[in-house]
């Protein structure tokens, strides 16, 4: 009975496996659509065009296929109107560092009916000034001088730059560069172009204000250059102002040697004579009302002063008026605060510091340092005797701030040895030291570096511009164990000890 049932129920299973079988093969086929070749070309032809106008639709400006107003960059030509020869070359470099393109210096008629890049217009900007503006698809550039164009051709490379992602419209590219307020520019130095901007771009490092002081005072040796300048950058700005110091800090410069005089109502101001005649335009005040018969800087008030301009450089009769005005040596200590170190001359008009009693008749740089909160970056260096002196004097300014000055002490081969044997056992990590004057080379150098934990400084201004005052002879300096160099020349220098420097 059992094996009937069980029979039974496999053909059972067997009849029901064979009518679904049967009932599938019946079903209609259901082939998908067959893509024909024109279909498949249609497809992937769509797909590239999207790909494309998406592509079109974000690919950068790069600054090779710049273009203004839809006119490539490279097809425009540079015309210089100006009696300034090498602007045309200038704006041709920047453009060529800038996309590649060396765009062709061309007179007035080639450039007729082309798109072109004008250097100078009819109307000249005021003093510092310069602009940028477009007329009848050309590109004009104008500047007050030879350094405002230069920082316009930079200019107009950062505003094509601003905009690389976009469709440039000329009016982009319009732009005015005016003179700030100098209480401005004293507080934010960004704000001042520098005219010599489109030669030289300073490393970070020579920035490093710590770097500097760790490198020069720690004792530890160093293989970089530093840069003392002779009344500050006076080859772009009048010398010992406010401007030419910036310009320095910004060049990578350590150091700024001032000269410092007083006023009749006892302000420290910065100038090297005690005559206002080379450095101003004081002959147009002296004797009318309200002025001194004078041109002494001791014969003029503070507020006095503030009427007078600087002339360019290094003044004299046959320079130019700038708008800049004569600096305060507190101006300078707020500016140099954390970023450059100041060695003071002329000290026959002032002193560091009272060590005894104070003397009403004496003008102390200490009360301009409190008044910037600035104790570090003057050097005691001019005006002090000895080591003993130099220690005095450090030791009366911490006593009165609880801060540290650093020492940049001068010494003779007859001094060199007590003056070492007194600062490394009293003022280890806080001083350097300066032998003689201008560098010579019969002195003995190498012992002096090797005696000493603290670099060696000297000079190489000598007596008329340009003497042993190069590469070749700052490179025998170095050689020869000094690391720390007064110059008339700091952009020269500052790309020497760039080109020298290792990481």
């Amino acid at each position: 009975m059992y094996q009937a049932n069980t029979l039974w129920k496999t053909l059972l299973l067997f009849l029901l496996i064979a009518s679904m079988l049967t009932l599938a093969a019946c079903q209609p086929e259901k082939n998908p659509p067959q893509e024909t070749e024109s279909d498949s070309v249609s497809e992937t032809e769509s797909e590239t065009e999207t790909e494309s106008e998406t592509e079109s639709e974000t690919q950068p400006l790069t600054p090779d296929s710049a273009t203004i107003a839809g006119t490539p960059l490279a097809s425009y030509s540079i015309v210089n109107t100006t009696f300034f020869d090498d602007l045309g070359t200038k704006l041709q470099a920047i453009i060529k560092d800038y996309c590649g393109h060396e765009l062709p210096i061309v007179s007035e008629s080639e450039a007729d009916g082309k798109p072109f890049l004008q250097i100078g217009t009819s109307e000249t900007p005021d003093f510092y000034e310069y602009r940028i503006s477009t007329e009848n698809g050309a590109i004009l550039f104008a500047g007050y001088d030879q350094y405002a164009y230069a920082n316009a051709f930079l200019t107009f490379v950062d505003l094509l730059t601003e905009h690389e992602n976009e469709v440039l419209d000329e009016s982009a590219l319009e732009y005015t560069y005016e003179l700030p307020d100098r209480a401005a520019y004293l507080e934010d130095p960004s704000l001042l172009y520098m005219r010599w901007a489109a030669n030289w771009e300073t490393p970070t490092w020579m920035l490093d204000y710590e770097y500097k002081k760790e490198s020069l005072f720690s004792g530890n040796p160093t293989s970089d250059l530093f840069i003392e300048s002779h009344r500050a950058d006076f080859r772009h700005y009048p010398e010992n102002s406010m401007e030419a110091i910036i310009s320095c800090y910004n060049m990578g410069v350590t150091a700024v040697e001032l000269d410092i005089h007083a006023t009749f109502d006892g302000v420290l101001v910065l100038s090297h004579d005690a005559s206002l005649t080379r450095m101003t335009n004081v002959k147009e005040f002296l004797g009318t009302p309200g002025y001194p018969s004078s041109a002494s800087i001791s014969a003029w008030t503070y507020e006095q002063l503030q009427d007078l301009r600087l002339k360019e450089g290094q003044g004299g009769d046959g320079a130019a008026l700038t708008d800049f005005r004569i600096a305060t040596l507190e101006e300078a200590l707020r500016f140099c605060k954390g970023r450059m170190f100041i060695i003071p001359d002329k000290a026959d008009n002032w002193e560091y510091v009272w060590t005894k009693t104070r003397n009403p008749s004496v003008r102390y740089l200490f009360y301009d340092m409190a008044k910037a909160e600035n104790y570090e970056s003057i050097l005691i260096s001019y005006g002090v005797g000895s080591a003993d002196d130099a220690l005095t004097l450090q030791n009366q300014i911490k006593t009165l701030t609880g801060e540290t000055p650093l020492i940049m002490l001068r010494s003779s081969s007859s001094t060199c040895r007590g003056y070492r044997d007194t600062l490394q056992e009293s003022a280890a990590g806080s001083y350097l030291m300066q032998f003689g004057g201008n560098y010579n080379p019969g002195s003995n150098y190498e012992r002096l570096s090797e005696n000493y934990t603290s670099p060696i400084a000297a000079w190489t201004i000598g007596t008329g511009d340009g003497f042993n005052d190069h590469a070749p002879v700052w490179e025998e300096m170095m050689g020869r164990g000094i690391r720390f160099i007064l110059t008339n020349d700091p952009l020269g220098m500052a790309r020497y000890a760039a080109e020298i420097h290792k990481e």
